[in-house]
């Protein structure tokens, strides 16, 4: 599995490199184009997509069509043709991108977003991992949760009490269920807390990418 970190973009790209990105855009990624009223939320949609492709090549030698990604009934993204799973999420300033060979989900948060009563509410008050409701262990709890049901493929739409998360051994399930038991992995600084999960408990090759630098070629 690939597990790519990165800031989004703070300032939007110069004609000349946006419409590079449009030409080899997917549908997909022109979809969120038109969703968006920001041009530097349209960069961000350019550049994440450029990522996947870039991964899907030389990783898992894959050249996707345009056409090729197309979404579930609960919006998430998916390829017709070919059995590599990916997931994307962004928060604040950072995004993440998971790509693999098993079923994903990813989900990060920014840790300078402020926790609201959002997603305090929907945290089960009995989960030991969030006893003393520090806004670190709630990240650590929200992303594992959210990872799990973004990889099922139903996202926000399954009430998110309903899942346990047992921290000592990385297992994420839908409580009272013996099975559909995944693996969570976590990666975190103090920047950023990232959740994957998957169905099978696999290394993860990590990438902090920093500079647009490759993804032009």
């Amino acid at each position: 599995m690939n597990l790519f970190v990165y800031k989004l973009l703070q300032v939007g790209f110069d004609t000349q490199t946006y419409n590079w990105f449009i030409s080899s855009a997917s549908d997909y990624a022109i979809s969120k184009i038109c969703c968006s009223n920001s041009y530097l939320g349209k960069c961000n949609a350019l550049y994440t997509d450029a990522l996947l492709k870039k991964c899907c090549k030389n990783v898992y030698h894959y050249l996707y069509d345009k056409s090729d990604i197309t979404t579930n009934k609960f919006g998430k993204p998916y390829f017709k043709s070919n059995s590599i799973f990916f997931n994307i999420s962004h928060s604040g300033r950072y995004a993440a991108l998971a790509v693999s060979q098993y079923p994903v989900g990813v989900d990060v948060e920014d840790n300078v977003k402020m926790i609201d009563k959002r997603v305090i509410n929907v945290i089960d008050k009995k989960d030991s991992n969030i006893e003393d409701n520090s806004a670190f262990k709630i990240l650590k709890l929200w992303t594992a949760k959210e990872s799990f049901l973004k990889g099922l493929g139903v996202g926000m739409t399954y009430p998110v009490d309903r899942v346990s998360y047992i921290e000592e051994n990385n297992t994420i399930s839908i409580k009272n269920r013996v099975k559909n038991i995944w693996s969570v992995t976590q990666i975190f600084s103090n920047k950023y807390v990232v959740s994957v999960a998957s169905p099978k408990a696999i290394g993860i090759q990590f990438h902090l990418i920093k500079r647009l630098d490759g993804l032009i070629n």
